[in-house]
Parts: C-alpha cells; sequence; structure tokens
C-alpha cells in the first residue's frame, strides 16, 4: 500500500464578467479524504450547461465513493467514470429538447500516495509543478485549433488568435461514446497539481501560472489571485480551478 502524503487543496467557481454567460456552467468536485479532484465545463447554454458539467462530476464522485483496494483498477475505474458520464448525457440530451445541445469537457485527478491517475475529456486542462519549479502541462485540448497545432498545419501564435480558439473537438454527451485520454504518473513530495477550465488559461499564460504555483500562497491563495488576475482582464467566461499541494 502506497504511503498516503499530505495534501492541501484550494479551490475557485465564479462565473466570471460577461453577460453573455449569466450562470455558471462549470462545476467542480474536491474530495482530499479520497483524493478525487475533477472540474468540468459545461455547454449548451440555459442550464443545460450546468447538468452536463454536474452530471459529470456526480458520476466521478459516485465511482469513487466506494473504491477499494488499490493498483491499477483506478485508471479503468476513471475511464470507465467517464464513459458513463458521457452515456447519461447524452440521453438527458436526447431526452429532453431543452437540453439537446448539452455538453461538457472533464478533467479529473485520483492521487493515491505518489501515484497520479488522470483522465480528461475537451479543453479543461491539468498542470502539474514539480519540486524544482517546472510546468508540466499533462493533458493536451481536444480543440480544433491544438489539433492543428499538433499536426503542424498551425502554430501556437496563429492558435492563439484564431477565431474559433475556443471550439472543442471532443466533449462529454456530444455523441453515443467518447475516447477519453488516460494517463498515470508518479508525483514526487512537493509537486502540485493545478485544474482548471479554459476560463483560467484564456487569460493567464503557461508562464504566469508557473510563477503563481510555484510562489509561497496558499492554494486557497493562488486560486483567489488566478480569479483576480482573470477579473482584471475581463473575466469573459466561467472560471474554475482547483489547486492540489502534495507532500
Amino acid at each position: 500500500m502506497s504511503t498516503a502524503a499530505k495534501i492541501e487543496v484550494g479551490s475557485i467557481s465564479d462565473r466570471g464578467l460577461s453577460e453573455k454567460r449569466p450562470l455558471n456552467e462549470d462545476s467542480y468536485l474536491v474530495d482530499a479524504a479520497r483524493g478525487i479532484f475533477v472540474v468540468a465545463d459545461g455547454v449548451g447554454g440555459a442550464e443545460a450547461g450546468e447538468v452536463a458539467s454536474q452530471t459529470a462530476v456526480d458520476v466521478l464522485n459516485d465511482a469513487f465513493k466506494h473504491k477499494v483496494g488499490d493498483g491499477d483498477d483506478v485508471e479503468d475505474l476513471m475511464e470507465l467514470a467517464i464513459q458513463r458520464a458521457n452515456s447519461s448525457i447524452h440521453q438527458m440530451a436526447q431526452d429532453n429538447s431543452r437540453f439537446s445541445m448539452m455538453a461538457t469537457t472533464v478533467v479529473a485527478l485520483h492521487l493515491d500516495g505518489h501515484r497520479a491517475t488522470i483522465g480528461h475529456v475537451g479543453d479543461s486542462r491539468l498542470y502539474r509543478v514539480t519540486p524544482d519549479g517546472r510546468l508540466h502541462r499533462e493533458t493536451d485540448d481536444h480543440s480544433i485549433v491544438e489539433e492543428e497545432v499538433r499536426a503542424g498545419r498551425m502554430t501556437p501564435e496563429q492558435a492563439a488568435n484564431h477565431p474559433s480558439k475556443n471550439v472543442i473537438s471532443r466533449a462529454l454527451g456530444a455523441e453515443d461514446s467518447v475516447e477519453a485520454d488516460m494517463k498515470v504518473i508518479e508525483v514526487e513530495d512537493g509537486s502540485a497539481f493545478l485544474l482548471c477550465t479554459d476560463g483560467i488559461t484564456r487569460h493567464l499564460t503557461d508562464n504566469e501560472l508557473r510563477e503563481l504555483l510555484t510562489s509561497d500562497g496558499t492554494p486557497a491563495q493562488l486560486c483567489e489571485e488566478m480569479k483576480r488576475r482573470c477579473y482584471q482582464r475581463g473575466a469573459e467566461d466561467n472560471l474554475t480551478a482547483v489547486v492540489v499541494q502534495v507532500g
């Protein structure tokens, strides 16, 4: 059994400043006792996005409620839960015209001692900062422009200014099945994780996130500072961040 590392967590979720987004359609889960953290960014407007993101969070929460044992089953458990959330959201969208366009991103982190399991769909991100202060983006955005960049057809600069930079190419609930990106990594004491929606990353660069995550603030203070900077820059979208410090 892996030794438990001490975990400290902070979180923020806010609707931002845009008149176009009167509701906060983001949802998140923080459960340090069970080591499960989830962030989801719903789309579909007028309650639907909120329903989609909350469903993703609820299904993952339920999946880890009764997790016993240890080892490789965590990755399977998480992947199955993401698939189950996809089916639920897709079914609700089929059954109810009010929800017909709804979908959500999801990014999930499970920590068991020094083993981290990560799963995601969409453009909500997970970053890891190592004790030596380096920032690693552990997720690849499932977005139209990022896929063009990875294929070498667009530069990162072009992508950053592209009119469809916020269009996601994969989401939970959009189709009857979805492929989640999964990975398991070893975590050193003194590492930190950030799970966040694109409401954060549209206003804060990776470099700025690295500076923040390696500063002296508590996770709660870091989340407040991210919100403050997003607000300073117009907070064009709902914004959600969860910061987890290990050891």
